[in-house]
């Protein structure tokens, strides 16, 4: 088994979902199940959890197709023996990538990406509303804006956007236009709505990460542990705390975010720009709080580590589903956390980005 001190540096699998972790480990507490089976000569066929888990495996090149197949003796989750520690270690290195890399690496350049994006969106928008674009963008805007109001019954409009000559005309055109596209433009409204709603899917789900998961075997192993004095505890109460700072910044952010479609003007569009980018601050905060516990996030995992080896010699099946559990419990708190900040600074990239559509920039 791995025990290495520092957090994979080569494991880059992107962030996966959370009922594909909660299938990895039902594969191995399949195989715990098996183990007096499998002492006692007794043929198994494998479950559809394993049959799930040993796919991954051989699509990351950890097994072998032989062992795919069934073909090596047991198949590769067999008697708790090679198969099986091959797929703790994979599953480890996952969690180690997902605590090293997206709370440390990643997570500050999505939120720096998020951020930057919305920049850009707001300087050209605002650029367009006080005339100082470049000549060569006011005339795509002004060719953009020309065909929104010919599909949308203002004809008069259109024609004055393409009959302007001169810079000055044609910046002028964009400002006046500016004002009515978002009655106009209804394709693009369509799609900000949805965008939006999106957006606000993502905050919402966000908000019910502590208190609101349907997979029994996680709520239950997380009951269990609070009641303990196992650091994984320690590490979860902590971090619940961090989490609900950030919950209660969302629940100030999603009215905001819930009348989007309301903003009628470039600035009220970029002022909302600006409100994203806090939101994304306070996710990325989150992230550095996660961050900070890596090391010991390690040692709890080195020592889980060695009580696995430890009941697997003793042929304690006990002890082996209580150590799944236990990163049942983090690696669920951890994996849910990072896929929601993940998903929350893309759909809100895009929320933006198609409020700012509406005014054709």
């Amino acid at each position: 088994m791995d025990n290495t001190d520092e957090y994979s540096t080569e494991f880059t699998q992107a962030v996966p979902d959370v009922p594909e972790v909660n299938v990895m480990l039902d594969a191995l507490e399949d195989t715990v199940d098996q183990m007096d089976a499998v002492a006692g000569g007794e043929s198994i066929s494998m479950t559809a959890s394993q049959n799930y888990f040993a796919g991954v495996l051989f699509a990351n090149g950890v097994i072998s197709h032989s062992q795919l197949a069934g073909n090596e003796e047991g198949g590769v989750f067999s008697a708790i023996g090679n198969g099986f520690a091959a797929a703790w270690k994979w599953l480890c290195d996952m969690f180690k990538s997902v605590w090293g890399f997206f709370f440390g690496r990643d997570n500050a350049e999505e939120a720096d990406k998020t951020k930057k994006e919305i920049d850009d969106n707001n300087k050209d928008a605002t650029a367009a509303e006080n005339g100082t674009q470049s000549d060569e963008d006011a005339k795509k805007q002004a060719s953009a804006m020309a065909s929104v109001a010919a599909e949308n019954g203002d004809p008069a409009l259109a024609e004055e956007l393409r009959k302007a000559r001169t810079p000055k005309e044609v910046k002028d055109a964009v400002k006046k236009a500016l004002k009515v596209m978002p009655k106009l433009n209804k394709k693009a409204k369509d799609k900000a709505t949805q965008a939006v709603k999106s957006a606000v899917v993502a905050k919402n789900g966000f908000n019910k990460v502590i208190n609101d998961d349907k997979n029994q075997k996680y709520t239950d192993a997380n009951n269990k542990l609070k009641e303990t004095n196992h650091d994984a505890a320690e590490i979860l109460i902590d971090l619940e705390a961090d989490i609900n700072k950030a919950v209660m910044k969302d629940k100030q952010f999603i009215p905001m975010l819930e009348k989007a479609m309301e903003l009628d003007s470039v600035a009220k569009v970029v002022a909302f720009g600006r409100a994203i980018q806090s939101n994304v601050d306070s996710m990325k905060s989150l992230g550095e709080s996660f961050n900070q516990r890596k090391s010991k996030m390690q040692a709890i995992l080195n020592a889980t580590e060695a009580k696995m080896k430890k009941a697997k010699e003793a042929n304690d099946k006990a002890e082996l589903k209580n150590l799944l559990a236990t990163l049942r419990v983090v690696m669920n708190r951890a994996v849910k956390v990072a896929k929601l900040i993940e998903i929350s600074n893309a759909r809100l990239r895009a929320a933006h980005l198609a409020l700012i559509g509406i005014f054709a920039i």
